[in-house]
């Protein structure tokens, strides 16, 4: 912002000496030593940073230029206004105080060049209006810049703490559903074998002695095998994961860090018989999902993708549906034919059209167990 206060007062001084070599009979050396004590003084005003310094400098030069215009040139005075807005700057005075000030200069000091005075006046009264709004303009966007600056750094320490502090819940939950699997294989399976093993070795002492109790220890070693086979299978199924339960959520997991990396916007619907489809079909699913989405960034300038995955009669249907530009001809390329061939493997049909966006239905057969 400095360059436009530094071209304005150039462009002042510039019109000052024209002026004043045109209307005056002052010698032009004269001029030029006292315009260049005149740009020493305001090339320090902009050095020093000091508000105390700025204040001194700006005093000394409204006073050397009502010097100069007593003494040397009554022209010199239309220098002033724009020293005398920044000396009322620097000391806080209002607005009512700067016009106040002109206008006892232009009755006390009798001014020759008044119109000349005046015009100066009020456009370096704007102009400095202007300047001084921009800068406090700047500098409360800039200080805006910074707290949000600030205050999204600490979102993201809270993003990433947030984080840490997911996965650490995410692996003690991990080590705490291990040591509930540990402790349910210790309480049923440990001691059904060590009770197996002792009756066992029992057995094989007495087996030649009494062949009719070793045989009755025999058939109750294998009772208790049959029981603790039966809580093993009771233990997996508890901890093993319905089929459609994993599948429909690697489902969303996918979608899910699409949305987050790419922005496509996809909606999911499926009803309340997925549990009819098998872990093979899920597998086939998630491929055509994955190959879909996959091709609909790359060519179809979609913004929306509509996802249903239907159970319906005798057949499992998976429509994926973009709103982009489609293609009346279509061309497998690796990408269809691999689809195609995954859908025929497990005895279904793949439907594709391009006339409406573009659509890709998946018919797998209910597979009844």
């Amino acid at each position: 912002m400095y360059r436009w206060l530094i071209f304005n007062e150039i462009f002042l001084v510039i019109y000052y000496c024209c002026y004043s070599i045109k209307n005056t009979d002052i010698d032009v050396t004269f001029l030029v030593l006292s315009v260049l004590i005149y740009l020493c003084f305001r090339l320090l005003n902009y050095i020093f940073h000091d508000t105390r310094h700025k204040k001194y400098l700006s005093t000394l030069i409204t006073i050397y230029i009502v010097v100069m215009y007593k003494l040397l040139d009554n022209s010199y005075i239309l220098l002033l206004p724009i020293n005398m807005y920044f000396l009322t700057h620097y000391f806080r005075c209002s607005h009512l105080t700067n016009v106040v000030l002109i206008l006892m200069i232009i009755l006390f000091l009798k001014i020759t060049p008044l119109a000349e005075f005046a015009l100066i006046a009020g456009f370096e009264y704007l102009f400095i209006e202007v300047y001084i709004r921009s800068v406090q303009k700047i500098k409360h966007i800039t200080e805006e810049n910074d707290r949000l600056r600030n205050k999204n750094s600490q979102l993201y320490d809270i993003i990433d703490k947030q984080k840490c502090y997911e996965d650490e819940i995410k692996h003690i939950s991990q080590l705490e559903e291990r040591n509930k699997i540990a402790q349910s294989i210790h309480d049923s399976v440990g001691h059904t074998i060590t009770a197996s093993i002792m009756q066992l070795e029992a057995t094989r002492l007495l087996i030649n002695k009494d062949i009719k109790k070793s045989d009755k220890m025999i058939q109750n070693t294998i009772n208790v095998l049959k029981v603790g086979m039966e809580k093993i299978r009771t233990t997996l199924r508890e901890i093993k994961p319905n089929t459609e339960e994993l599948g429909i959520h690697n489902l969303k997991l996918f979608i899910s860090k699409l949305e987050k990396a790419e922005g496509l916007k996809t909606t999911l619907y499926y009803n309340e018989d997925i549990d009819k489809i098998s872990y093979i079909q899920w597998k086939i699913i998630l491929s055509n999902v994955t190959e879909c989405l996959t091709n609909t960034l790359k060519y179809s300038k979609a913004t929306k993708v509509n996802l249903k995955v239907e159970v319906l009669n005798k057949i499992i249907k998976v429509e994926v549906k973009d709103n982009g530009l489609g293609n009346l001809v279509i061309k497998k390329g690796l990408g269809l034919l691999g689809m195609q061939e995954r859908v025929e493997s497990a005895n279904g049909k793949l439907i594709i059209d391009g006339s409406n966006g573009f659509s890709v239905i998946t018919l797998l057969p209910i597979v009844i167990e």
